[in-house]
């Protein structure tokens, strides 16, 4: 099967790729081939297309703090523009030949004022990165197409140069560095090769719809500092504790716990890891 991917180049559509690369023939599209989800007419190769049964749109404005610096901007601002005008022009390309559509969002999309979010919990984002994802699931949900919604947390893989928290955390810590890890934020990390695999059944079984694809547990970013530590056998001495007014004081809101519950993907027999147990396979593949 053909796939056309966006943004497939970075942190999480590269890995994806990466696993379903002997199952799936997947061209990405970006910048350097000209395309600009901001410009409708460079999804000129969308529309025109006629091999490529699936489109997985990875590309975003993923930066939390940037994207509130762009709030006072509103829709003229990057974010809006990327995030929810561009979820548009891709969804109107995609319209041309009906391709099927693959939308990656967020837990940031939930308030946090509780956590165990399931996929028909109301939407209610309270920073401006969850509201403009929100806002491109409304476009994919009411655009007719054959779609998937899969939302992700914090997602990590391999050590590959590749930024994401565990690797900085790990990195700090295997020098010899202090952290201070959030005792008051509350999430589910997304392990990526279970995205992957979660798409690749998604797509087997012709599914439709919003599914969650977090970790196995919720976790604080302390919790999580300690099991890095833990699993690498680094020192948990260097791991200190801070509060979110702390640490992101002067930046945008992060909610207290987005957790998300995935028993609706796991239902459909799809296995998902712990922190702990994706850690594990890191320390011995690396």
């Amino acid at each position: 099967m053909n796939i056309f991917t966006i943004g497939g180049n970075g942190l999480v559509g590269s890995r994806v790729s990466e696993v379903l690369k002997n199952k799936y023939n997947v061209t990405n599209l970006s910048r350097t081939d000209g395309v600009d989800i901001t410009n409708p007419q460079s999804l000129n190769i969308i529309s025109s297309d006629k091999d490529h049964e699936w489109l997985i749109h990875y590309a975003a404005k993923a930066d939390v703090d940037g994207c509130e610096r762009d709030k006072e901007q509103g829709e003229n601002g990057e974010a809006w523009q990327i995030n929810v005008n561009g979820v548009k022009n891709v969804v109107n390309a995609c319209k041309t030949n009906n391709k099927k559509l693959i939308y990656i969002s967020t837990d940031l999309v939930f308030p946090g004022d509780r956590g165990n979010y399931t996929e028909d919990d109301i939407r209610e984002p309270k920073n401006w990165y969850g509201v403009t994802k929100a806002e491109g699931e409304k476009i994919v949900e009411s655009s007719g197409l054959h779609y998937l919604i899969l939302r992700i947390a914090f997602p990590y893989n391999f050590f590959n140069g590749k930024k994401h928290f565990v690797f900085a955390m790990y990195n700090r810590l295997s020098q010899g560095l202090s952290i201070k890890g959030i005792t008051d934020e509350v999430f589910t990390p997304t392990w990526l090769d279970d995205l992957a695999h979660a798409m690749d059944v998604l797509i087997s079984q012709g599914a439709k719809g919003i599914f969650h694809v977090g970790g196995l547990k919720a976790l604080t970013p302390y919790q999580i500092a300690g099991q890095i530590a833990e699993v690498f056998g680094l020192d948990k001495n260097l791991i200190g504790t801070t509060t979110r007014e702390e640490y992101f004081a002067g930046m945008a809101y992060r909610p207290f716990d987005t957790s998300l519950n995935s028993s609706k993907i796991q239902n459909l027999g799809i296995k998902l890891h712990s922190l702990r147990e994706g850690l594990q396979i890191i320390k011995e593949k690396t």
